[in-house]
């Protein structure tokens, strides 16, 4: 062996707790694996008893073309947004959801959905897929959060006489997301969690959200003030060091303190912060778990990506006077995207928002965009050099 025996002896403890680790791991995934293999071929059973009723959803008597087409219309219901969640899916799950159909195919010993009676891939079913990959590729068209939608949400929340209501809550990490750039997955729950009670997990098994240990309130001095089970007020911290431990871009453990703002309380990053802890205290969220959570007919749940995109489609229609259909380009994306472009009006040097908001690479001028706020500031810009140049050539002429 490689190692000496007092080495293996050190290490023997923690070798035992990876294997243990990457068992269990690995038991899960397959029970969750089975778990969504069977959820889709639920689905598509169902896609086909409500628009071919009577017929056996896997059409053995059928030609294999006329399968394969029918299969065509399944992966363009899919691409339309008529999935298990509701929502949009890349290409890669849909040839997914197709491998699990043709799993139901061989156990009848049938030829797959997915090719014609030449044996070749169907070119309706390759067509959908290139269409949904080549929008895949393109940028994230998103629209912002913008400060008139922020204002218009906050006073929604202030109507709101409950502290602990979904627009509340909802509401204090859109204030603290325009200041941090949230990424979804950092703060919110999929509804599917949400609606089971439970919530996305890191590979260790812990929250993959903020947890309430993640927020350390201090002072000035940079002193912790005391342990998240004492009752804070405004007067006792001025700085949140936040904690992200988990990131897309890999830098976990990374850190970002964020300071009070006493001249715009309603946007405070440190007071927001300080109303999540005294809700999780009022609720009793166990440390462990996500503390973005709600009161929701006298039940405490998670945040969920939907109550967030509500919030701001509302808000969209009420600010931008923006359709049904044009709500639709923002989201929870929108958050972090209304960030970006906050700090971009602001002036911000790139060095400056790369680093406050979390990107390791130059990606994010991806999200720039040419909005009427950037026409506004570039007239801004104009009219200010202009006055510049009217003051030289009136020094000049004196």
């Amino acid at each position: 062996p490689s190692f000496s025996s007092q080495q293996q002896i050190a290490l023997s403890a923690l070798c035992r707790g990876v294997i243990g680790i990457g068992q269990r791991s690995s038991t899960a995934n397959r029970a969750k694996r089975a778990g969504t293999a069977q959820s889709r071929q639920n689905h598509f059973i169902k896609f086909m008893n409500e628009h071919c009723p009577g017929m056996d959803p896997l059409m053995p008597d059928k030609k294999q073309d006329e399968r394969s087409f029918i299969l065509a219309c399944y992966t363009l219901f899919l691409a339309q947004g008529s999935t298990l969640a509701s929502r949009s899916i890349k290409a890669t799950t849909m040839r997914g959801y197709h491998k699990d159909i043709d799993a139901l195919c061989t156990q009848r010993h049938l030829m797959s959905l997915r090719i014609d009676s030449m044996g070749q891939k169907n070119a309706h079913i390759e067509k959908i897929l290139a269409e949904c990959e080549r929008w895949e590729k393109m940028p994230d068209k998103r629209e912002p959060v913008t400060h008139e939608m922020l204002e218009y949400i906050i006073s929604l929340a202030k109507r709101d006489p409950n502290p602990d209501s979904v627009t509340n809550a909802t509401a204090d990490w859109i204030v603290m997301g325009m200041y941090a750039g949230f990424r979804k997955s950092e703060s919110f729950q999929d509804k599917s969690h949400v609606n089971k009670g439970t919530h996305e997990r890191a590979i260790d098994g812990s929250a993959k959200a903020f947890t309430i240990d993640d927020f350390s309130f201090r002072q000035g001095n940079n002193r912790i003030r005391c342990s998240n089970s004492h009752v804070l007020n405004e007067e006792d911290t001025d700085l949140v060091y936040l904690t992200w431990r988990y990131q897309k871009n890999g830098n976990n453990g990374e850190e970002i303190p964020f300071s009070q703002n006493e001249k715009n309380q309603d946007h405070c990053f440190v007071r927001r912060a300080l109303r999540i802890r005294r809700r999780a205290q009022r609720l009793k969220v166990r440390k462990e778990l996500p503390v973005a959570v709600c009161l929701d007919n006298g039940k405490v749940r998670h945040i969920s990506h939907e109550d967030v995109e509500r919030i701001i489609r509302l808000a969209a229609g009420k600010v931008h006077n923006a359709s049904k259909t044009e709500q639709l380009k923002w989201g929870t994306h929108s958050i972090r995207v209304g960030a970006l472009v906050r700090l971009q009006l602001m002036g911000q040097p790139e060095h400056f928002i790369q680093s406050r908001l979390r990107w390791k690479s130059e990606r994010w001028k991806e999200y720039l965009r040419n909005l009427p706020q950037l026409a506004k500031a570039h007239n801004n810009v104009v009219n200010a050099l202009a006055e510049e140049l009217a003051e030289i050539t009136t020094e000049r002429s004196t």
